[in-house]
């Protein structure tokens, strides 16, 4: 029995593609569950004509993943983390971290698409990830993890100001 596949189905084939399978694998199983449709003249026509379109979106898509890799090669990524006194890192880099700072300059890319060396970074300096733009494409990405500069606050004015205000309603309530 020929039937076409509706689906990418491990071991047994992809979408799109006629086979060749034994009756009742096709109408006991394939058939019922929307995994194949028998392969008559109108079925094959469609199947053709939507393997042709894929082929010409798939096209598209790695197209436009190398235009992003073009992109992605002139950008200078600093990823800014709390460390302590000695300069030793709080937490770690994840992927999660440098797709929102790929975020931040205007680049959406999935943290699932990006992947370090090690799975989780714990130290300053310049790293390298490899982002997965499409199957075919791939990007090395340069990223330097720096210390994240904070404001020290100055809590000496509030401090003073609560003493005032203590001392206020401590007259206040013994008068």
């Amino acid at each position: 029995m020929k039937v076409i596949l509706t689906q990418d189905i491990p071991g047994v084939g992809y979408k799109n593609t006629t086979l060749v399978v034994e009756p009742g694998y096709g109408q006991g199983f394939l058939i019922p569950r929307g995994l194949a449709v028998t392969a008559n003249a109108v079925n094959s026509k469609n199947a053709a004509e939507n393997l042709r379109q894929s082929e010409h979106r798939l096209l598209q898509r790695r197209q436009e993943a190398q235009k992003q890799r073009q992109e992605l090669s002139k950008v200078v990524l600093q990823i800014p983390i709390k460390v302590d006194d000695k300069g030793h890192p709080f937490g770690r880099i994840t992927t999660k971290h440098i797709a929102d700072a790929l975020a931040e300059q205007g680049i959406n890319l999935h943290h699932k698409m990006i992947s370090l060396p090690r799975r989780q970074m714990k130290s300053l300096g310049t790293h390298e990830a490899l982002l997965y733009l499409h199957k075919e494409v791939q990007c090395k990405l340069a990223f330097t993890v720096v210390p994240e500069i904070t404001t020290p606050v100055d809590t000496s004015d509030d401090m003073a100001k609560a003493g005032q205000e203590q001392q206020e309603d401590t007259n206040s309530s013994t008068s």
